[in-house]
C-alpha cells in the first residue's frame, strides 16, 4: 500500500451544490438531524454566498463541511465557517477517522474534533464505515472492509469511543465498495442493522 506520513487534506472540490443529495436523510429513523431539510456541500470559494442567505430558521437549509479542514485553532477559515453557523446549520462529515482500521483512532485528531463540535455545536456529525490508517501511514482513500465478526467489533468499540468523546451520536456513512472481497458474513444493509441493534451507532445511515 503506498502511504504518506500524514492524512491527506479533505477533497475541497467545487460548487456550491456538490453535497446537495449526499447528506439528504441523514439520520432519519434514528433522530439524529431532525428537521433538517436539504444540504449543501461548503466549500471555501461559496462563504459569502452561504453568508447571505437567508436563515434557515424555516427553510431548513443546511451545510456540510469535512471537519478535516477546520481542525485548527483559529485563522480565517474558521472564523468563516463560524459566520456560516451563526445562520445555518452545519454537518461535520469526517472522512479520516479509520473507524474500521487496525490501528486505534487516533487521540489527538478525536480532540481536536470534539474542540470544533463544542465550537460550532454542528447539526449532525458522520463518519465513513471504512478504514485508511496503517501502522500510523495514511491511504488518501477510504477503503473497504470486510463485513464479519471482528469489524462488527471493532465497529462497535470505536464508534462508542467516538460517541463517548464528543457527548453526541454520530451517524455512519454506508461501506466503500472499490474492491470485491470474498469472505463476507453479512450482506451490508444486515450488517448496518447489526451494528445499529446492538447499541454502537445511533444511526447506520447510508448515504449514497
Amino acid at each position: 500500500m503506498d502511504a504518506t506520513q500524514n492524512a491527506a487534506p479533505a477533497n475541497p472540490g467545487t460548487g456550491l451544490g456538490a453535497g446537495l443529495g449526499a447528506g439528504l436523510g441523514a439520520g432519519l429513523g434514528a433522530g439524529l438531524g431532525a428537521g433538517l431539510g436539504a444540504g449543501l456541500g461548503l466549500k471555501p470559494q461559496h462563504y459569502d454566498a452561504a453568508c447571505a442567505l437567508p436563515s434557515s430558521r424555516t427553510s431548513g437549509l443546511w451545510f456540510e463541511v469535512h471537519p478535516e479542514n477546520y481542525l485548527v485553532e483559529g485563522g480565517p477559515r474558521l472564523a468563516w465557517l463560524e459566520a456560516v453557523r451563526e445562520r445555518h446549520p452545519l454537518s461535520l462529515h469526517g472522512v479520516s477517522m479509520s473507524l474500521a482500521g487496525p490501528d486505534e483512532p487516533d487521540v489527538q485528531h478525536l480532540e481536536r474534533l470534539a474542540a470544533l463540535c463544542e465550537r460550532v455545536q454542528p447539526a449532525l456529525v458522520s463518519e465513513h464505515l471504512a478504514w485508511s490508517v496503517l501502522d500510523g501511514h495514511y491511504a488518501p482513500d477510504l477503503l473497504p472492509i470486510l463485513r464479519n465478526r471482528q469489524a462488527l467489533t471493532r465497529l462497535e468499540r470505536r464508534i462508542d469511543q467516538v460517541q463517548e468523546r464528543l457527548q453526541r451520536r454520530i451517524a455512519i456513512e454506508n461501506p466503500s465498495h472499490y474492491l470485491h472481497l470474498p469472505g463476507h458474513e453479512w450482506e451490508e444493509a444486515d450488517f448496518l442493522n447489526t451494528l445499529a441493534r446492538r447499541g454502537a451507532a445511533a444511526a447506520a445511515c447510508c448515504w449514497t
